[in-house]
């Protein structure tokens, strides 16, 4: 059990130098922090390029993520949906 202590101790000091989701960023309207996310992954034109195209594509969805969650608990999905929470229960329950 005391085996997993190093490998989650390493983790969770790695953890705080991983950089947040430019996705995300520009998602949320954070443009600036997008920015320099990209910038320090890929370099100025990189980030430029990406960010552009990360507008677009966040201007093109729309309320489309809402649509998504509703479409879960659509009747065509009810049976897929079981299955995948009966398999988890069984997972922890192994």
């Amino acid at each position: 059990l005391g085996m997993e202590t190093l490998p989650a101790l390493l983790f969770f000091a790695v953890i705080f130098f991983i950089p947040e989701s430019p996705r995300w960023l520009a998602t949320v309207h954070q443009q600036e922090k997008a920015q320099k996310t990209l910038t320090r992954i890929g370099g100025e034109t990189y980030a430029r390029q990406t960010l552009e195209e990360l507008n677009q594509l966040t201007q093109s969805q729309g309320n489309r993520q809402n649509n998504e969650w509703k479409s879960v608990f659509r009747p065509e999905m009810r049976k897929v949906l079981i299955i995948g929470i009966v398999l988890a229960i069984f997972q922890q329950w192994c």
